[in-house]
């Protein structure tokens, strides 16, 4: 066990290290171990190698070697195989080396030419952002310039939609007013119609008195021409009874007299038949002036009904206006919103080549 610890804490190392650590010359390091006084061994490639865990001991590498001269030459063979060795690896290392630097600079080379490439471009990219950038600026610009438009025209139409709001109210006003009027009219109307139904019954029965005031007047006529003859024969009777004895004057008399009695009956019942007539003429009269009224109403109700007819027209063409008005500021609002929504940002350079 303490042998193998033993071995665990031994430390060997080249030639070369030792004569680094100790001092000496690589010759003096070679010259100990072959003469025992440091631990030594050979590694698998046939190289010493020696510990220095334990103490060096005194005097090591002062005084003139005590090897034999076939010792010596051994040891110098060995150490000239060993340095041969080392410069063969430094040779290969250095070998190494400039491979890896021509490839460093194979690969500078191809850095560089990819840096100018990715240079130019990143030059190319900056001047198509720039370009873009512009063009984008343009675009904004233009848009803004829509937008105040926009606005603008939605300004103006809000006016023009209040002003024809209020051309609506006062259309509708007006027709309210002419509804009014026309329901008046109609009433008016239904009673024009029953007050012509009464004229025409009024007027049916002044011309049916009136023309009994005719056939009447016809009869006093016919009377009159009677009492004319009758007046005629009182008048002979009268002369008669002039001319005749007392007697028959006066039974002539009391004849005349019966004949002028009669006649003024006759006058009489002439003259009330002539004032029924006045009055049925009277009557027929206002019955067509109550006519002529009543076809002035309906004149009127037909002026009223053209005018109600005009105002609704012109309150359908309002309407139609503020509808029109209604969607043009719609439009005008989704313009609006349409030119707020920001530009899609354009990939740069890296990001499409790189994909991302």
């Amino acid at each position: 066990m303490a042998d193998g610890h033993e071995a665990q804490r031994l430390e060997f190392l080249t030639v070369a290290e030792a004569a680094e650590r100790l001092g000496l010359s690589r010759l003096r390091v070679r010259e100990a171990a072959e003469r025992g006084l440091v631990p030594s061994m050979r590694d698998n490639e046939g190289r010493l190698r020696v510990d220095l865990t334990g103490p060096v001991p005194e005097g090591m590498g002062e005084g003139p070697t005590t090897l034999s001269v076939d010792a010596l030459m051994h040891m110098l063979f060995d150490e000239v195989e060993e340095l041969q060795g080392e410069v063969s690896s430094r040779d290969a290392e250095i070998a190494a080396l400039a491979a890896l630097a021509e490839r460093q600079d194979r690969a500078l080379g191809l850095a560089d030419s990819a840096l100018t490439e990715a240079q130019a471009g990143a030059e190319t990219a900056r001047a198509e952002r720039d370009a873009v950038e512009a063009r984008l600026t343009g675009l904004l610009d233009r848009a803004m310039g829509h937008l105040d438009q926009a606005e603008a025209s939605k300004t103006r139409l809000a006016g023009l939609l209040d002003r024809a709001l209020a051309h609506l109210d006062d259309a509708e006003a007006d027709k309210a007013r002419l509804t009014g009027l026309l329901d008046r009219a109609m009433g008016h109307l239904d009673e024009t119609a029953q007050a012509r139904d009464r004229l025409q019954d009024v007027s049916g029965r002044a011309l049916g008195q009136l023309d009994t005031a005719l056939a009447r007047l016809d009869d006093s006529e016919a009377q009159a021409a009677r009492f004319r003859t009758l007046l005629s024969r009182a008048m002979d009777l009268m002369d008669r009874a002039d001319a005749a004895s007392g007697a028959e004057a006066a039974a002539l008399g009391q004849a005349a007299d019966r004949a002028v009695d009669l006649l003024d009956a006759a006058m009489s019942r002439a003259e009330a038949e002539a004032a029924r007539g006045s009055r049925a003429e009277a009557m027929l009269e206002r019955a067509l002036a109550a006519g002529e009224g009543m076809e002035r109403a309906l004149a009127e109700s037909a002026g009223l009904r053209r005018d109600l007819d005009a105002k609704t027209a012109e309150i359908e063409r309002q309407k139609a206006t503020v509808e029109s008005a209604l969607a043009m500021s719609e439009r005008a609002v989704a313009l609006a919103s349409a030119g707020k929504e920001p530009a899609p940002r354009r990939k740069g350079f890296f990001q499409r080549l790189l994909g991302i």
